[in-house]
């Protein structure tokens, strides 16, 4: 990991603490054999710092039925990462909230 990537993930951290938002760093799912850098519970969100495209691409056919994973790139910018973490957590809240009305007008 570079010093970019580094300070890419402190800055989205420190975003997590500030919205108070709960968080572990360096989760390791031994069942499916997978580390992500950052885990957010709540939403069920893996952060993971990019590798290269077949590491990628293996992490991602691991946790994309239990979690959904978020991947930082070296040629996004620090807004960039923030804001994609932004619209992840806005598309799982509307999708549950679809999710609760289909189930409440059954």
């Amino acid at each position: 990991m570079t010093n970019e990537q580094k300070t890419k993930l402190k800055v989205l951290t420190d975003f997590l603490k500030t919205e108070r938002i709960y968080y572990c760093r360096e989760y390791v799912n031994k069942s499916r054999n997978v580390v992500a850098d950052v885990y957010i519970p709540a939403n069920r969100i893996a952060i993971k710092v990019s590798q290269g495209k077949e590491k990628d691409d293996e992490f991602y056919k691991k946790v994309k039925y239990i979690w959904h994973p978020l991947f930082i790139r070296d040629n996004e910018s620090e807004d960039f990462v923030l804001e994609k973490l932004q619209n992840l957590i806005i598309d799982i809240m509307k999708q549950s909230q679809k999710n609760y009305i289909k189930k409440n007008r059954a």
